[in-house]
């Protein structure tokens, strides 16, 4: 291949043999809030806390924030040398001479001597498959913990008295006993044997053992690593060297086997040992812990430094201190034998295999800044600089520039034609190459805009030119047409350009994120729809229409198969990548769909394969509760919880465990009643004020980096109303309030009642002594008037007596009605008054009609407003008989809403009212008018007659309806 001889004609340059990339990227340390750095042992419990036992204490940590326990705290001593979790939830701890802790539901328990442990110096805590626990320690000692009680497990001078470093259950039911200076001890049939350096161990310091498939068990020690079987120990090599580091951890994960040591972390898989140092990412070599957790994520605990998240083979990063000639890296591609060909600030990086070479002005670049590679059809390879193109050939490096004809020299992409034509992309233009002539292409051939940035040859041959500012010109078939706002799309400055596998294009865009161009209209993806950033860098198109998305915030690999709906996963420098910040085009997937992807600080390799969906949603709790600022005593298993109705200002905390990817998590909240929907936040603590009272529920959930969520976490709790809002409040209120109403109402009962019973009584005494008594005189008067009729002036003085007796026995017997509670309605008091002159209107020719009295039977007056009301219009009607000469009167009556009206008419004489001298009888009715809040107008012309009008408001008479 033609490729391979470019190779050999530099391959006298390939001096650099490659070194080890970087593949541990995540470190936490005391300053991230660990109780201190060496990390003796790492666990994690049921819930989903790791817990880290140090010489300083042991830290519990969420993915976030630790709670640390020492000496100040709760624990018996500092070093903690073991940490286990037995099924039943509790964290057993070893402090090296303050015997065990036992934490479980946020209550700390010791055990030591004192309570039948053999010692308190325990260093091994072993969880026996039936759920029972060993404590090894001191000189031999064992304790068993079975149903709460202790035993001693074995009989130490059977161990030598050797001090226990490691306890292991084999599949047979055997145990293997690591010992400080004993070597190691292998149980079976209650037969003890020891096993030493005497027997081939490299150190009698037993640290650890792993059993294999094929019954053979590898065995840690502090001067190697062995394999034992069939009673015979060997040792194990790497690279034909045998292993004489201290191995203090061994675990196996998905056939894959791991060994914490002196000298960093060894990986054997495939009969193949990999070690992994400081030169990949460990801040030191000694690592004493191991870890893997249920995702494959691997925590090393290191003598002094922490500790650190390895994923094997997911991420891994070159720069500057592996063979990359600088960090900055601007393409990367390669050919068809994978020799990967990188462009950075400082010259181009061919790989091939384990070796490398580095090709810049000193070979004959134009210049060092490598903004483009083109790896042609025919195999030669187009390099695009700053300073003009290059053309690698079989036997040389061809240069051209802008002397030769090309349209500018800085080159920002290039791409070949489905005819072999090259296009290179400059600010001012295209320049085409075509049989060994240099053609340039502008807008005035057909280009939206001359500044282009990215160029592609789609599968239909169709070439798309994305302009920086103008939009896209696509050609085909000697057309040019655009693609810009008036289409659809959302930003006209585009930075990269792909093909689907559906032939639709991807523009990226500077600030409009990803627009998908199906031929007819725009599609977009942006942040609103999970994007980091909505500034496109790069775009390469995976298996299964899985598209890889660079910005200057991270990688986003978005996943289209999901019914049309966007399933977008981040990784950042959290998770590994060289820099956040990563360069326009300068992705590349290879043919084993690996990902490289270049950056301001680095190169990446990205593999998707050990990249597996983390369908375990994170463990979600709610922590603490704060009630007004003040913490309450909150248990997490309380069913429900009761407050005061002043109880209302709460604020929750919740936690989310995400150890992969804490920082990646997203919180739902809801409170019943409160929020309509869920609110979604990146905070671990929501506040509420001014609950009124009621029962509540507070939800929380947690999502991981995957989109998977957890079920919410429940709080229930009840705000109790103040006691003058209860039910048995009201009801003492409704039951007073009813009972003081059925006092007045029967005392107003009362009090009419003895108000009608005076009334008639008074009626009764009005028309049976008074009114007897005046028709005594009246009767007397007469009697006597008829034996003086000689006497004149006696007979005159009698006819006085006479006529006052019958005029005070008419008033007397309209007050005597008046009284009388039977004649309440204004309906009687009208025929009242309309019968009060049948007598007078006998024996003359004038007729008294009152009209609309029916209609008042149930209109009710209080006797005073009555009173008033009958002598006002009995004063007209006199008024009327005596002085109109009338031949009819009328009176009607209406009611209209509230208002009451009395029109009083006659057809006499009349009289002019301004020249007339208003008697006393007039003056009275306006002043009974005025005395029940009503008003009175009088009408009369000469000739035509005289009208009184009295009108007034029910309420201001008082009247009652009924």
């Amino acid at each position: 291949m033609r490729a391979a001889l470019i190779i050999i004609l530099f391959g006298l340059m390939f001096v650099f043999v490659l070194q080890a990339q970087v593949k541990v990227h995540k470190h936490i340390t005391a300053k991230d809030g660990l109780v201190q750095g060496q990390a003796m042992v790492i666990r994690e419990d049921s819930s989903g806390y790791l817990w880290i036992g140090t010489y300083g204490g042991v830290s519990r940590w969420d993915g976030k924030n630790f709670m640390n326990l020492t000496t100040l705290n709760g624990l018996t001593a500092s070093q903690v040398m073991d940490i286990e979790v037995s099924p039943d939830g509790t964290v057993y701890m070893a402090p090296y001479g303050g015997g065990i802790i036992s934490y479980k539901d946020g209550i700390i328990d010791t055990i030591n001597e004192s309570k039948g442990l053999s010692t308190n110096w325990i260093s091994e805590i072993h969880i026996l498959k039936n759920g029972d626990v060993l404590f090894g320690g001191y000189q031999g000692n064992i304790s068993l913990l079975k149903n709460d009680s202790l035993l001693s497990w074995i009989d130490p001078t059977e161990l030598n008295g050797k001090s226990i470093w490691e306890i292991y259950e084999s599949k047979d039911g055997s145990f293997y006993i690591g010992t400080y200076h004993g070597g190691f001890f292998h149980i079976k049939d209650k037969k003890v044997t020891n096993f030493s350096s005497k027997d081939g161990l490299l150190n009698d310091n037993v640290w650890s053992f792993h059993e294999n498939n094929d019954s053979s068990m590898f065995i840690g020690t502090n001067g190697g690593l062995h394999k034992f079987k069939n009673g015979r120990i060997e040792s194990v090599f790497h690279r034909e060297i045998k292993i004489t580091a201290s191995i203090y951890r061994i675990l196996d994960y998905n056939k894959t086997l791991y060994f914490a040591s002196s000298d960093g972390l060894y990986i054997k898989q495939d009969n193949q040992i990999e070690l992994i140092t400081s030169e990949n990412g460990l801040s030191i070599n000694e690592l004493w812990s191991l870890y893997l957790d249920k995702n494959g994520f691997v925590f090393l605990g290191t003598n002094g430094n922490g500790f650190h998240i390895y994923k094997p083979n997911l991420i891994e990063n070159f720069s500057t201190l592996n063979w990359l000639p600088a960090n900055n890296v601007w393409v990367i591609t390669a050919d068809s034998v994978n020799n990967k060909f990188i462009g950075t600030d400082n010259g181009l990086l061919i790989k091939s295999g384990n070796t490398s070479k580095i090709i810049s002005t000193a070979e004959g670049l134009t210049g060092n800044n490598i903004r483009s590679i083109k790896i042609g059809s025919n195999k030669d390879i187009y390099i695009g600089t700053r300073t003009g193109l290059n053309i690698l050939t079989k036997n040389s490096i061809k240069k051209v520039t802008v002397d030769d004809g090309l349209i500018d020299n800085q080159i920002f992409a290039i791409e070949e034609s489905f005819n072999n034509e090259i296009y290179i992309a400059t600010r001012e233009g295209v320049s085409l190459l075509s049989n060994n002539s240099i053609k340039n292409i502008t807008e005035i051939d057909g280009l939206v805009g001359n500044y282009v940035q990215t160029i592609l040859s789609a599968s239909d041959s169709t070439i798309y030119f994305g302009t920086y500012g103008s939009g896209v010109t696509y050609y085909k078939n000697g057309i040019y047409k655009h693609i810009t706002k008036e289409n659809g799309l959302v930003d006209e400055k585009v930075q990269t350009l792909a093909e689907g596998d559906f032939d639709e294009i991807y523009i990226g865009t500077y600030e409009g994120g990803m627009n998908i161009w199906d031929g007819t209209k725009i599609k977009v993806i942006d942040i609103e729809d999970g994007l980091s950033s909505n500034s496109i860098q790069s775009i390469a198109v995976g298996k299964n229409n899985q598209v890889y998305v660079t910005t200057l915030e991270s990688i986003n690999i978005i996943d289209l198969n999901n019914g049309g709906i966007p399933r977008i996963r981040i990784i950042n420098s959290e998770d590994g990548l060289a820099s956040d910040d990563c360069n326009r085009e300068s992705t590349y997937l290879d043919k084993d769909g690996i990902l490289w992807v270049g950056t301001k600080n680095g190169l990446t390799k990205y593999n998707p394969k050990y990249d597996l969906p983390i369908t375990t949603p994170p463990a979600i709790y709610i922590t603490e509760l704060d009630v007004f600022n003040k913490p309450y005593d909150l248990k997490i298993n309380s069913e429900h919880l009761s407050l005061n109705y002043d109880q209302n200002y709460l604020k929750f905390y919740y936690t989310g465990i995400n150890l992969s990817s804490p920082d990646k998590m997203i919180f739902r909240y809801k409170l019943t009643n409160i929020d309509k929907d869920w609110v979604e936040s990146n905070n671990t603590a929501v506040q509420y004020t001014s609950l009124d009272d009621g029962k509540y529920t507070f939800e929380v959930k947690a999502k991981n980096e995957w989109g998977y969520w957890s079920e919410p976490a429940k709080l229930t709790f009840t705000i109790n109303p103040a006691w003058w809002e209860t039910w048995w409040f009201y009801l003492i209120a409704f039951s007073a309030i009813t009972s003081l109403i059925a006092f007045l109402a029967s005392y107003h009962y009362r009090h009419l009642l003895a108000l009608e019973k005076v009334r008639t009584k008074i009626s009764e005494d009005l028309h049976d002594n008074i009114g007897s008594g005046l028709a005594e005189i009246t009767f007397l008067s007469e009697m006597v008037k008829s034996h003086v009729k000689e006497n004149e002036k006696a007979n005159k003085g009698l006819n006085n007596i006479t006529g006052i007796s019958k005029t005070l026995i008419d008033d007397m017997r309209d007050i005597v009605w008046l009284v009388n509670p039977n004649n309440d309605t204004l309906k009687d008091l009208f025929n009242r008054l309309q019968d009060s002159y049948q007598e007078v209107l006998k024996f003359s020719e004038i007729s008294l009609a009152v009209n609309g009295i029916d209609k008042l039977s149930k209109v009710r007056l209080p006797m005073s407003y009555r009173q008033h009301i009958f002598l006002m219009f009995k004063e007209a009607i006199n008024n009327s008989l005596k002085y109109s000469e009338c031949k009819n009167i009328i009176i009607n009556v209406n009611t209209d809403a509230q208002i009451l009206r009395v029109d009083l008419s006659d057809d006499g004489k009349g009289f002019d009212i301004e020249n007339a001298n208003m008697g006393n009888g007039v003056n009275n009715i306006k002043k009974r008018a005025k005395m029940i809040n009503g008003n009175v107008s009088i009408n009369s012309e000469i000739g035509k007659g005289t009208s009184i009008s009295f009108s007034g408001k029910f309420s201001k008479l008082g009247i009652i309806e009924v």
